[in-house]
């Protein structure tokens, strides 16, 4: 079931609302824009009109976590582009999707917590910019920010939508999703700087576990594994 909005504050909060009431295994929400879309870390995101702003539920939660969840939405999001747009984009862990050295995909997975205290299911949001504003990107993220085409359509977004759901549900059972996830890094072998709520630190990419986590080693030799936070990649 798929529900479309003009506008909402945010489709990961809509969402997470309609679950509590008992919303089914992939319920869709897709918007013409956000006004209150956020990504990790409590960041705000850039959800103005040409872009694909879903959010869909998943249910059977038991033996997956939510970081795999993260990165089968990110494999996904991949696949149905270059499905649907002919272009190829490259992950950047855990949860961006770069095209032409730019982001133009942001993932945002929640867990719905039931009156027990336990998850009743994960809320996938996904941020898609299929193309640039009509004004161009604000100042803030001119930078940074890329579109994955020089057009924009509702049917082609809507098209967008489908197809990543249907990437989804293949890829987040494949026994050899970690290899797919590996193959799309473009940070392996890369100088990054690690950015946590707390601190953040110069290290080297040198691996993803088999759970999704990035192996670095830090600028003074010591190997860790990054289960949460994200990076950005050092440029010379």
């Amino acid at each position: 079931m798929i529900v479309y909005f003009e506008s909402l504050p945010s489709t990961n909060a809509f969402l997470k609302e309609e679950a509590k009431k008992g919303a089914p295994n992939y319920y869709t929400v897709i918007a013409d824009r956000q006004t209150s879309g956020r990504g990790r870390m409590g960041r705000s995101f850039y959800s103005d009109n040409g872009g694909l702003y879903m959010s869909f539920l998943i249910r059977n939660v038991d033996d997956v976590d939510v970081t795999r969840i993260t990165a089968a939405a990110g494999v996904s999001v991949v696949e149905a582009i270059k499905k649907k747009y002919g272009v190829s984009c490259c992950i950047k862990w855990v949860n961006d999707l770069i095209y032409n050295g730019k982001k133009v995909c942001g993932i945002l997975a929640e867990g719905v917590i039931s009156e027990n205290g336990k998850i009743d299911g994960v809320v996938v949001g996904i941020g898609v910019n299929i193309a640039p504003p009509k004004d161009g990107f604000n100042e803030e993220i001119k930078d940074i920010a890329g579109a994955i085409s020089d057009h924009y359509s509702e049917t082609e977004r809507n098209d967008l939508a489908k197809a990543i759901i249907e990437y989804f549900d293949k890829n987040i059972t494949l026994p050899d999703l970690i290899d797919k996830y590996r193959a799309l890094s473009t940070v392996i072998g890369k100088d990054v700087r690690v950015i946590t709520p707390n601190s953040s630190y110069d290290a080297r990419a040198i691996g993803i576990d088999d759970e999704f986590g990035l192996t670095v080693i830090t600028d003074d030799g010591k190997e860790k594994t990054l289960r949460s936070g994200e990076i950005s990649i050092r440029t010379k």
